[in-house]
């Protein structure tokens, strides 16, 4: 995976194409005798998180055709997957602003973290039922202690919150009563966190850096993006978010990872 990210962050920082910098990689590892670089898999420069089977879910603010709104308030933000799975606020006071926050130039939803929030469809919640990958990408604001990015709770938990409570930043990839969670400091850039559910196993990343932990088997409902359960409103702006509903490969995962991470420019991952 170290290789991947490597190859990754080379082709952002110099701009060289992936084919170009895979080939060099390819020779140098074959020299070397270390690796089979062409079976860790290449990234593409057109990515698009449709590219993998499994998508599930994907929430794209910079993508203004998908937004529904009036005088900067939103009432709709569409799935751009094909299971339509389109999050709603119907109340004004409650629903985020586009066009008011800017991540890397692109455009963000801002949330106030005083009750602004979107449902999920309940088609989603059968998501908690197996093995799947979760990226969100979101900029935080230090004024509020903690927050839901997204998330669902019935026997068990999943999503993904900030929390500025205690010492340091936990952000939490969370699918069960144990889960991964990491301490980073906290500052108002934007970040990227991911989960990958395999059986028992849940991988969570902050920024591209890994920590594991366990996942439990169960059931999920009231899906929300912004809040959980009524509570811990999330404040500062979401940019995007893409679900699968399998367990991605590390090699698929770092696609995922470097094209969001191109996008919105959200730091690189501790090597």
């Amino acid at each position: 995976p170290y290789n991947q990210r490597l190859l990754a962050w080379i082709n952002q920082t110099l701009g060289a194409s992936y084919t170009e910098i895979n080939g060099a990689m390819q020779a140098f590892a074959t020299d070397q005798g270390a690796y089979n670089w062409s079976s860790m898999g290449t990234f593409s420069v057109d990515f698009s998180p449709e590219n993998l089977s499994g998508l599930f879910l994907w929430l794209d603010a910079s993508d203004a055709a998908t937004i529904t709104q009036v005088a900067g308030a939103v009432s709709q933000w569409n799935d751009k997957s094909t299971n339509a799975f389109n999050v709603t606020q119907g109340t004004g006071a409650n629903q985020p602003t586009t066009g008011s926050l800017t991540v890397n130039s692109l455009n963000a939803l801002l949330f106030d973290g005083a009750g602004d929030s979107f449902s999920v469809p309940s088609g989603f919640n059968a998501i908690s039922g197996g093995n799947n990958t979760a990226f969100w990408v979101y900029k935080t604001d230090t004024t509020k202690t903690r927050g839901w990015v997204m998330g669902g709770i019935s026997t068990v938990f999943w999503g993904a919150s900030q929390n500025n409570a205690g010492a340091g930043t936990d952000l939490v990839a969370s699918d069960g009563s144990g889960f991964p969670e990491i301490a980073r400091i906290y500052d108002n850039g934007q970040h990227m966190i991911s989960m990958n559910r395999n059986g028992a196993v849940c991988t969570g990343t902050f920024d591209g850096t890994a920590v594991v932990g366990t996942g439990s088997t169960g059931s999920i409902a009231n899906t929300t993006i912004g809040q959980l359960g009524g509570s811990d409103f999330f404040k500062g702006g979401i940019c995007e978010i893409v679900v699968y509903n399998r367990s991605l490969t590390a090699a698929e995962q770092l696609q995922v990872e470097a094209y969001l991470r191109t996008k919105w420019n959200t730091p690189q991952p501790i090597m």
